[in-house]
């Protein structure tokens, strides 16, 4: 499985996520790839275009990898060396928002929103996140993936946002003693 590593850059970003697994429902061609080359290319006009054309189709497939593309093109003018700022976040948090609910088996959007709420400062939304997708997307990579944003709370300095993180991820798992551990981690660094 790969997954959206916390410190990348946009370009690295958008091509984990085009390499990521777009869910139950492969479109028959690699949408990630057409939009994520266009913004390594810095060519934001370009995937808008593309990508705004995709929000016409009814396959969820296609409909993620749009809401991710421009999710991506709003990220393009957020990006600070200090992470994502303004209002970019905002409207990329609204195109992954509506990601999630039009396509909740693709865990790379549910992966992306976190990216984003990390990266932008947001931590403190990242329970209330971590608990609506842990709701929707059940799959076997589940709880690995969001088990990989723990060590982050404490490396940022912020283990409040990270023990109520841990406590979702213990509701939602409640026999799993990985969440059992994170908590228990989590409340350390409290």
């Amino acid at each position: 499985m790969r997954r959206v590593a916390p410190a990348l850059s946009l370009g690295a970003f958008a091509a984990a996520l085009a390499a990521a697994a777009p869910g139950p429902a492969a479109a028959p061609r690699n949408l990630g790839e057409e939009w994520g080359r266009l913004i390594d290319a810095k060519e934001f006009g370009k995937a808008r275009t593309l990508c705004s054309a995709w929000l016409k189709e009814s396959d969820r497939s296609v409909l993620a990898e749009a809401r991710k593309c421009l999710a991506n093109v709003e990220l393009s003018r957020a990006e600070t060396p200090q992470g994502y700022k303004g209002q970019g976040v905002d409207k990329a948090l609204e195109h992954l928002n509506a990601g999630v609910k039009a396509a909740p088996d693709d865990l790379s959007i549910h992966q992306s929103r976190l990216f984003v709420l990390l990266n932008a400062g947001r931590m403190q939304k990242m329970p209330a996140a971590v608990a609506e997708s842990a709701g929707l997307y059940r799959g076997p990579d589940a709880l690995e993936a969001w088990l990989a944003y723990c060590p982050e709370f404490e490396r940022r300095g912020k283990p409040e946002a990270g023990f109520a993180y841990a406590k979702e991820l213990e509701r939602a798992y409640p026999k799993d003693p990985r969440t059992q551990a994170a908590c228990r981690a989590a409340r350390r660094g409290k």
